[in-house]
Order: structure tokens, then sequence, then C-alpha cells
């Protein structure tokens, strides 16, 4: 019986973490827009709203609106971003806007997910009541399955691993040390990568992953391990390996993996912006006026000429 629920509880982690055994383990790291900028090649618009548009509140206010209502809205967004109030917005301002909203997506998805969590609904989540909900066993059954750990089987093992880093990243993030998470701490908790007091133990649990030998290095062989991955992200792969390696010792230290175990929202804002400036700046000054962003509307919220939804939110 219980063989039977690891088994579903595992399956559950592989369905809820979007895992694709073809995918690199790069790609499975946080990234702060559940769409992809390009699919098959093919440019992704809505990648470009969500980043634009951020919250559900948000997009709820597009739905309904005429083309004018919509156009309107665009440009109370644009007065927001023009923070030195020049009527420019310029790569600095626009990437800070986008910053700010992947801030509010991610806080938006944990606080839902905290919501679900919090079955007594005192704004307080004990790391009895996570588990409970989260695994489904009891103190009594984790404890039978500790015992004699070198003789579980492999499925057991995982689990285990997974329930010690959880309540690892729990302990971490419970700043005031009730042992409870509000919803601020809870937050730290969903998204690691987006507090640094969380960084240090999300670098350890990839090294863990990834350091096999334990010899406090990834090697090639290491990094390339973690999936079995078709040719084109080998090459991919191998690439991303060689730009890590900074100082091309064919390994890849602590520090060395830090921007692929944690990677930088603010530059991710920023190549965004910038290629939000290229599409939209017709008179290539490279800045965006309220009329640029305006007339091109179906990139940032979604609306064609004739007011029609370009593609949906």
């Amino acid at each position: 019986m219980i063989l039977l629920r690891i088994n579903q509880v595992l399956a559950v982690f592989v369905l809820v973490a979007g895992v694709d055994e073809e995918m690199p383990f790069s790609q499975e790291k946080h990234q702060p827009v559940q769409e992809e900028h390009y699919i098959d090649g093919k440019h992704n618009v809505k990648y470009d709203q969500e980043s634009i548009m951020g919250s559900e509140e948000a997009k709820r206010k597009l739905e309904g609106l005429s083309l004018e209502q919509a156009k309107q809205e665009l440009s109370s967004i644009v007065h927001r971003m023009d923070t030195n109030n020049d009527r420019e917005i310029d790569e600095e301002e626009l990437a800070n806007w986008i910053l700010t909203n992947y801030k509010q997506m991610d806080d938006e998805e944990a606080l839902n997910h905290f919501s679900g969590q919090d079955e007594n609904k005192d704004g307080k989540l004990t790391w009895q009541e996570y588990f409970n909900k989260q695994y489904g066993y009891t103190s009594a059954e984790l404890q039978s399955m500790k015992e004699n750990l070198n003789l579980q089987s492999p499925d057991i093992q995982q689990l285990l691993r997974i329930i010690n880093d959880d309540e690892q990243r729990f302990n971490m993030a419970d700043e005031n040390n009730d042992h409870k998470l509000d919803a601020v701490e809870y937050r730290a908790f969903y998204y690691p990568s987006d507090y640094g007091h969380m960084h240090e133990l999300e670098i350890n649990r990839s090294l863990i992953d990834l350091d096999t030998n334990q010899d406090g290095n990834v090697s090639l062989d290491e990094f390339m391990g973690v999936h079995n991955m078709e040719d084109e992200w080998e090459d991919v792969e191998k690439e991303r390996f060689g730009e890590l390696d900074k100082n091309k010792d064919a390994m890849l230290d602590r520090e060395e993996l830090r921007p692929w175990i944690l990677p930088d929202h603010l530059v991710i804002a920023r190549e965004e912006a910038i290629h939000l400036i290229l599409s939209a700046d017709d008179d290539k000054d490279m800045v965006l006026s309220e009329k640029e962003i305006v007339n091109h509307i179906g990139l940032f919220i979604g609306r064609d000429s004739d007011g029609n939804v370009k593609e949906e939110l």
C-alpha cells in the first residue's frame, strides 16, 4: 500500500513539475513567464503580453474592452512605466516594469498555492500541514520509511530525498523561526530563486543532484548526465557548459554554477525589453513613445487594429 502511494506521489511530482525527459535539466529551472517565447522557431506574442500585463488582475481589466478602451488602458500603463516623465520609455524603464511583473506573477501564484495548503485558514502553514497535504502520509508512516534507509527501494529513497529537500527549504524560509510560514515566507519557500536568503540552499541542493562523484565540482559528463537528451539538446547544453566554465578548466565550481541554478530575472527582463523596443521602435531611436507602443497594441496587449483579440491572454 505504501509503495503504491509512493509511486502515485512521484507521478504527481513529474506531472506538476512538467518534466519532459527530453528537455535538458536547465530548462526545468524556474522561468518568470510560463509561455515559451519561441515555439518551433516561431515568435510567440503571448510571452510579450504576459511580460507587459503581469498579474491576472491586470489581464482581467482587458476583458470586454473595446479597441479604444484597450488603447486607453495601454496608455495608462505607458504613463506608469515612464518613471522619469520624459514621455519616452527607455530600456531601463521597460525592463524594470517587466521585472516587477515577473515578481507579481510569482507572488500571485505562490499565494494561490499557499491558500490551498493552509487547510485551517489561519494564515499560517506548519510543516505538518504542508507534509500531510502534499504527501498524504502520517508522521508514523514517514518514520517507518526512514528506518533502515539503505535497505529501502530506490523509489522510497527518492521520495525521502524530496521530502527532506522540502523540509530544509521550509525551515530556511521560516525567517522568524516560529515553525510556521506566513504568506510572505511561503513565497520564498515556493520560489526560492526570488529570495537571496534561499540561494545557498538551492545551490547546495542542486550540487547534490549534479556532483555524482562528490568532488565539489561538476564535470561535463555530470552536467550532461542529468537527462538522456537528443542530439540537438546535447549541442545546446555543451555550449551552455562552455559559457558557464569561466576559467576553462573543464569543470564547473559552485560560483560558475550559480547563474545556471539561479537565473537572473533582471537579465531576462532586459532581454525582453530590448526585444520589445526593436519590435516597436518605428523611428529607430531605441526608445519607445506612447504612440509607438499604442500603434503596436497587438504586441503589447493582444489587440489588432480592428479591436479584436489578436492572441488571447
